[in-house]
């Protein structure tokens, strides 16, 4: 697919996104006519218009350039859990998916230093070792008994 080819499909995906030619010609600085005239092909998203236009819907630089119309095939989905989370998650908008991805992130960083904090305290079976005031692992009773 041709550069032309992938920023009127990106023009596409804006426009969804956006609702209205006219939301998007605002967030372009051009006008409804203009992105018309592109949508039906006598026009073309030059260079400057796209970085407006990824400038506008806070998309980064480049992202006109790469395709982002490839969903036309509906995935299948199973009953798994995890095709259930992926299809939950591809319904939600851009900034929800975001939102939701640093929380998951947020929960695995606090459960990984949770159990390095686990695998660093030290235990005696099953029950963490105390210590005495020099911290040196204090003897328990039945172990004092014994001797």
């Amino acid at each position: 697919m041709d550069s032309k080819t992938i920023r009127r499909a990106n023009l596409d995906v804006l426009k969804k996104q956006f609702g209205t030619w006219a939301a998007l010609a605002q967030l372009a600085g051009c006008s409804p006519n203009y992105l018309s005239q592109i949508k039906g092909g006598t026009r073309e998203v030059g260079d400057e218009l796209a970085r407006r236009l990824e400038s506008g819907a806070k998309k980064p630089r480049g992202w006109m350039d790469v395709r982002h119309d490839q969903s036309t095939a509906k995935p299948t989905w199973t009953d798994s859990p995890a095709d259930k989370i992926a299809r939950i998650y591809t319904s939600l908008s851009d900034a929800r998916q975001q939102a939701l991805m640093a929380a998951a992130l947020q929960a695995l960083d606090e459960d990984i230093e949770e159990r390095q904090a686990l695998r660093n305290e030290p235990t005696h079976g099953n029950r963490p070792v105390e210590e005495d005031a020099a911290g040196a692992p204090a003897r328990d009773k039945a172990e004092t008994d014994i001797h």
